[in-house]
């Protein structure tokens, strides 16, 4: 599913939501750009990979975890441009 939505001609990064648990998300980021490592967002969320694919699993419900992801990805975005 992850590599389908990175397939989407505008898209730089790609994440992945999939609650676990009620309180336990795991998340998958793939990035077709160089200058994006997602890699570095997941280990701020104590996951791990390799630049251009990564992913981790997070306490939290959800939604919660939606918004930390995706605020780590806008800042990543943005330290590269």
């Amino acid at each position: 599913m992850i590599d389908h939505i990175r397939a989407i001609e505008p898209v730089v990064v790609a994440c992945l939501f999939e609650e676990l648990e009620p309180s336990l998300t795991r998340i998958s980021l793939r990035s077709k750009s160089e200058q994006v490592n997602v890699n570095e967002i997941a280990q701020a969320f104590g996951g791990g990979g390799h630049p251009a694919a990564a992913g981790a699993r997070i306490p939290g419900k959800p939604l919660s975890v939606q918004r930390k992801v995706l605020a780590g990805r806008k800042n990543a975005l943005n330290a590269k441009h």
